[in-house]
This record gives C-alpha cells, structure tokens and sequence, in this order.
C-alpha cells in the first residue's frame, strides 16, 4: 500500500511539475509574443502593410493560445487537489 501511494505521489508529482512547466511557457512566453504579434499586424494594417485576413488569424490564434492557458491553469490545479489528497494536507511547492 505505502509503495503504490509513494509511486502515485511520484507520478502525479511528475505530471504537476510538467504542468508548471507548460503553464510558464505561455504564461511568460507564448501569450506575451502572441499580444505582441498582434500589436504589429494591427500596426501594419493601418499602414496598409497587411491584410485583413491576417490581422483576423493572429487574432485568433492569439484566442486559442488564451484557451490553452486557461486549459494549463486548470490542470495545474486539478494536479494541485490530487497531490493534497495524496498528501492528505494542502500542497505547497516547497513541500516536495
């Protein structure tokens, strides 16, 4: 019993700090680079320097990457709730 609790907390502690990793990526990478992009092609469309069209796909793009950390976030948190009950206490990263 204690072997397959300490593989579980293992594994889902694997998975959390995989998680971590992801959610950092677009929170401080894919989103801020994804805004900027789209500050450039609305630039360059007032300028004539692009299309509609891709104004409306960096837009959207920009949505789906928004949806993917929201997605990212909630992960992290469901991994957060099965730690703690693994644990059976509140999860901090420092705990690990």
């Amino acid at each position: 019993m204690i072997l397959a609790l300490k593989a579980q907390l293992k594994s889902v502690f694997a998975n959390y700090l995989a998680a971590r990793k992801v959610h950092a990526l677009y929170k401080n990478e894919i989103l801020p680079q994804s805004i900027l992009s789209l500050k450039s092609d609305q630039s360059s469309y007032t300028q004539g320097d692009v299309t509609f069209e891709k104004v409306i796909g960096t837009y959207l793009r920009l949505i789906r990457f928004e949806d993917q950390f929201v997605e990212s976030e909630a992960r992290l948190a469901s991994l957060e709730s099965e730690l703690e009950k693994i644990l059976g206490r509140d999860f901090k990263v420092g705990d690990m």
